[in-house]
């Protein structure tokens, strides 16, 4: 479950810095 949650959330990061990226 932990690993799940922490591959859930390395995503939500890497989407956000793409996110950031491209706005930029």
């Amino acid at each position: 479950m932990d690993l799940v949650y922490q591959r859930c959330t390395n995503n939500l990061v890497a989407m956000n810095i793409m996110f950031v990226v491209d706005t930029s």
